[in-house]
């Protein structure tokens, strides 16, 4: 970022396709003066085969960034996704992406890049700008449809949103060996109900696995949050809240 030139930042992934006009009608969006972020519209193109059930479950995990808050161009409230946004270079100036989150080597790495630096970047004053017209196909692949790839993705997911909350909005709770004690009840839970029991139907099965690994995951973070080589900056938890309270 610090060598990019130009009034505006455009941000995309390298699992895309860009519909042939994509790049014009984003720069168009500097036309909302008041407005620094810009998102473009995210259409999901999963392999064929996909079961459409997958694509129906609520964990996080199956949502592949799919983007599109209203019909219509505007101010919104909906935070845009790394596969298309844009940024307006003068309020980039001296930022760098969080560097704890993101590829590191690991398969359990923390993601979330783009999203801490978005959310660090909008505010009610200020909302993103949906923009409509300015479209971009999110390519799945099959393996990424996997069991283990979508387990593994509900675990990375969770561990980047515990990173997000600690900057934004640092939680005051009760930890009990090293994270939240209701975080345990809750992942003891999601493995029961994975358990292939009568009655319980698979997508159901697969949807409460996809959580235990979400909490898993945000049981890691919190974790090593609370490590005593962590316990500076914004990752100690308050006063009376940490894992020796």
């Amino acid at each position: 970022m610090q060598v990019a030139t130009g009034d505006l930042l455009v941000f995309t992934d390298d699992d895309i396709i860009p519909r042939a006009d994509w790049l014009q009608r984003m720069a168009a969006a500097r036309a909302w003066p008041d407005h620094s972020v810009f998102g473009g519209r995210i259409v999901v193109a999963p392999p064929p085969g996909a079961p459409d059930w997958l694509f129906d479950l609520e964990e996080k995990a199956v949502n592949f960034a799919r983007y599109g808050p209203a019909d219509e161009s505007g101010p919104t409230t909906a935070t845009p996704f790394g596969p298309s946004f844009a940024v307006r270079a003068e309020v980039m100036r001296g930022l760098r992406f969080e560097e704890s989150v993101g590829p590191d080597g690991s398969d359990g790495y923390a993601m979330g890049t783009e999203t801490m630096l978005l959310v660090g970047l909008v505010d009610p004053e200020r909302p993103a700008v949906y923009v409509a017209d300015s479209v971009v196909h999110h390519i799945v692949r099959p393996e990424q449809l996997d069991r283990r790839a979508l387990c593994l993705r509900s675990f990375r997911m969770e561990r980047g949103l515990v990173v997000l909350c600690s900057r934004h909005n640092p939680p005051s709770l009760r930890y009990v060996f090293g994270a939240p004690r209701h975080l345990w009840r809750a992942a003891a839970g999601a493995l029961w109900r994975t358990l292939p029991l009568p009655g319980r139907q698979r997508s159901a099965r697969f949807e409460a696995e996809l959580r235990f690994h979400r909490l898993r995951g945000e049981i890691m973070e919190h974790r090593r949050m609370s490590s005593p080589r962590e316990q500076t900056g914004p990752h100690r938890p308050a006063p009376g809240t940490g894992p020796n309270a």
